[in-house]
């Protein structure tokens, strides 16, 4: 799993790179989780969506 979380953050990076000089970093690591059930998928689906409206409100956020 580490290796292909790793692959993809690198495909992405050098993708979004190439497009836009701005500001764009990755925070480190990643947290995997196993989905037991439909209320779960619907909870973490709702976070994914929601993610980008929220990230100025966020901890990391510069």
């Amino acid at each position: 799993m580490s290796d292909l979380v790793g692959a993809y953050k690198m495909t992405t990076s050098k993708a979004i790179h190439a497009i836009d000089n701005g500001y764009f970093s990755w925070q480190r690591s990643f947290h995997d989780h196993i989905m037991r059930d439909e209320t779960e998928y619907h909870k973490i689906k709702n976070y994914v969506r929601n993610n980008p409206r929220n990230w100025k409100d966020d901890l990391f956020y510069k």
